[in-house]
């Protein structure tokens, strides 16, 4: 999965910050959005549109984060949670983790929704850009406005779908409910189905299946929309040599 890859990357970074000395080098950062920053930071530094300048460092910060609560869970997975009684304090954290990853996945779709928009030149007339399900939606209805993005997301982004309902209910209409299960450990559940039911979604599988889709798309998006700042660059690195 792409997400143990990302953190075996984190993790060897972190073995080389404690060679150098560092006690809690915990956190380790490797860059994710080289296109998308290369622009912002490296051709044109502190003069480039401070809005679009916050938001690649927002989205970059809330990835990160992201990573991290995967993470706490990989590891607070492997603890003990039924001691004395199931209200433990580790099944607590668990269930403050899976909110959060919910949280960060939903709010990094959203951060990368107002961006998509200043790539294009000209701007594309009708596209949202306050809602990553509405924008994903017009993509989807509009593939000639964008054939390769809008390819991904048809074939590549279904698990958009149970990410937004999760995230929905927990949101608005039901607590989240953690459950110790012998066949699949710890499950989670966000309401029930039309039969009255809890349907329980293991919390390891989950977690690591779509922090991996996520990230894919990540990078997908990165090196896509990177390809169409490089024009841009490229004027702003002839202009920076002409003076």
């Amino acid at each position: 999965m792409i997400i143990d890859d990302v953190i075996r990357l984190i993790e060897k970074d972190e073995r080389r910050w404690r060679k150098l000395g560092y006690k809690d080098p915990y956190g380790a950062r490797p860059s994710f959005l080289v296109n998308l920053m290369g622009l912002d930071f490296r051709d044109v530094s502190w003069k480039a549109d401070q809005i679009y300048r916050t938001k690649i460092w927002f989205l970059e910060n809330k990835i990160n984060h992201l990573i991290d609560i995967v993470r706490r869970l990989r590891k607070a997975l492997t603890f003990p949670i039924q001691e004395q009684s199931l209200e433990t304090k580790n099944k607590q954290y668990i269930e403050i983790d899976i909110e959060s990853f919910f949280h960060f996945s939903y709010s990094i779709l959203e951060i990368m929704a107002r961006l998509t928009p200043r790539f294009y030149k000209p701007p594309l007339k009708g596209l949202k850009s306050k809602s990553f399900r509405k924008q994903r939606e017009w993509f989807m209805n509009n593939p000639e406005k964008d054939p390769k993005y809008s390819k991904y997301l048809v074939e590549r982004n279904s698990w958009f779908e149970k990410l937004r309902e999760h995230r929905r209910k927990l949101t608005h209409y039901h607590p989240l409910i953690t459950f110790q299960s012998s066949e699949h450990g710890i499950t989670f559940g966000t309401g029930r189905d039309k039969e009255g039911y809890i349907p329980n979604v293991g919390v390891s599988e989950y977690i690591n299946k779509t922090a991996s889709e996520l990230l894919d798309f990540i990078f997908f998006y990165d090196k896509h929309f990177g390809q169409k700042l490089l024009p841009e660059r490229q004027q702003i690195q002839k202009e920076n040599r002409a003076r």
